[in-house]
């Protein structure tokens, strides 16, 4: 949830993830025990599924006290927060996520610490002579560093 939060520049994300993970968690547990101490994958994509359900529902719900506005949220922003990453080209520059946020309604100030985010998670490498940002081959993949599959 940490990674998706860092994609999407979301601190909101963030904090109702931890609750929601909790309670799949909670779920995944009764239903364990229910099971006679046996796992499945089909609990575990049911535990996966609660986990993003909850979130969307959140989003939906609670839009106005998360700090956004439900009537001035498009329909595509009412399906929850979106990968930047993907929305820029395979090597970009400071500037160019600069304006992506800019014209998503987030502020200038935050593209450094989402950059130094981004580049821990290795998502992305920097290069010091073109002053470049490149996609890793692990991000366009699918898997990030802590292998959580891309969405």
């Amino acid at each position: 949830m940490a990674s998706l939060a860092d994609l999407a520049d979301d601190d909101i994300l963030w904090d109702i993830s931890k609750r929601a993970l909790v309670s799949a968690w909670k779920a995944g547990c009764l239903l364990w025990a229910l099971n006679n101490q046996t796992w499945t994958a089909a609990m575990g994509h049911l535990v996966e599924w609660l986990v993003y359900h909850d979130i969307w529902s959140k989003m939906q719900v609670f839009a106005d006290m998360l700090g956004q506005d439900e009537g001035s949220v498009s329909e595509a922003g009412r399906r929850g927060p979106k990968n930047l990453l993907d929305d820029l080209p395979d090597s970009f520059n400071e500037a160019q996520l600069e304006a992506l946020r800019i014209s998503i309604g987030k502020t200038k100030e935050g593209t450094k610490n989402q950059l130094y985010k981004w580049v821990f998670r290795k998502f992305i490498v920097h290069s010091a002579q073109t002053g470049l940002y490149t996609k890793t081959q692990e991000y366009l993949q699918g898997i990030s560093s802590d292998n959580i599959t891309k969405k």
